[in-house]
């Protein structure tokens, strides 16, 4: 990957549009199956699929592009709070926190956005905080389709992977899911649930 097509990439996402980069990111590639500790930085996810994970606990599949590692960039413990697992072959942009910190003080527009993005983490985890102390099959199902659809608005997961994730029977799992589409807060096409707005 090239200056260039880095630049193009980066221009996709919202928090470093049109910022000027006085050094560039260093370029991760990842095969399938590849394993990717998030700490101390700040990554951006430009090409691939991949969940991420705290110890056992799926949080999250991504696509690109998205910004991840919000939690850990200014960590001074230098621990891990999530491991990425690439789905297919993925390619992330690493900004040190060196970088981030020249950002902030080169841009106002960056800083707001980066302010912007971290109040948008912390309503996802408030959505996640939702989800673990909802009862019942639909309740927390929907909570969970809320809290993981990302900005693509939907889920992709195999039935029985989301049944693992809840901690429900398959056969309530599919009774909550037929419950959410007839009452129009979801869309089933094959593997993806759709978030209707």
């Amino acid at each position: 990957m090239n200056e260039k097509e880095i630049l193009a990439c980066l221009e996709t996402v919202p928090l470093f549009s049109h910022v000027f980069l006085s050094a560039l990111p260093e370029i991760i590639v990842l095969s399938a199956g590849d394993t990717y500790e998030i700490k101390r930085g700040l990554a951006v996810f430009v090409k691939g699929k991949a969940e991420i994970f705290k110890k056992d606990a799926f949080l999250k599949t991504v696509f690109e592009p998205t910004v991840i590692g919000l939690a850990t960039l200014f960590d001074k413990t230098d621990a891990y709070i999530s491991t990425l697992i690439a789905k297919s072959e993925t390619t992330l942009l690493l900004f040190s926190e060196k970088n981030i910190e020249q950002l902030i003080s080169e841009s106002p527009e960056f800083s707001k956005r980066l302010i912007v993005l971290l109040s948008e983490k912390l309503r996802y985890l408030n959505r996640r905080i939702d989800f673990y102390t909802t009862s019942g099959a639909e309740g927390k199902l929907h909570t969970f389709l809320l809290s993981s659809a990302g900005e693509h608005g939907f889920v992709e997961l195999p039935m029985t992977r989301l049944s693992e994730i809840l901690d429900i029977g398959r056969a309530s799992l599919y009774r909550a899911l037929n419950s959410l589409e007839e009452n129009g807060y979801i869309k089933k096409q094959g593997k993806k649930i759709f978030l209707i707005k």
